[in-house]
């Protein structure tokens, strides 16, 4: 059986050379080390920073609104609530890669963790 491939993002492939587990045991997941963790950490840390920017958008949208309705506004705080769902997924696929020491806290600000 072929190993398989799988590109986490630009310029970063995991390929899984472990034989396929047995029906009796747990597989163990994929996971990146060395430079790749402060590659995912960082694209981790761009997701987090698009999220807020959506989150600030859709806000001042939705004050918008309030004052009166612009089916545009509402259009676009639909699509951004789309794009910080996909975010959101793409944060946890990213943080399942991490090994657990280096997985980053929900609410951090920069700095180091250990």
């Amino acid at each position: 059986m072929e190993p398989e491939e799988r590109q986490v993002m630009p310029g970063v492939t995991l390929t899984d050379f472990r034989k396929q587990p047995s029906t009796g045991g747990a597989a163990s997941q994929t996971t990146v080390a060395g430079d790749q963790v402060e590659v995912v950490q960082a694209q981790i840390k761009e997701l987090r920073n698009q999220i807020k920017h959506l989150v600030r958008s859709n806000a001042e949208l939705e004050e918008a609104l309030a004052e009166e309705y612009d089916k545009d506004f509402a259009d676009a705080i639909e699509e951004n609530k789309g794009v910080i769902l996909k975010r959101e997924i793409q944060i946890k696929e990213l943080q399942d890669l991490l090994p657990k020491h280096a997985a980053e806290p929900e609410n951090h600000e920069d700095g180091l963790y250990i």
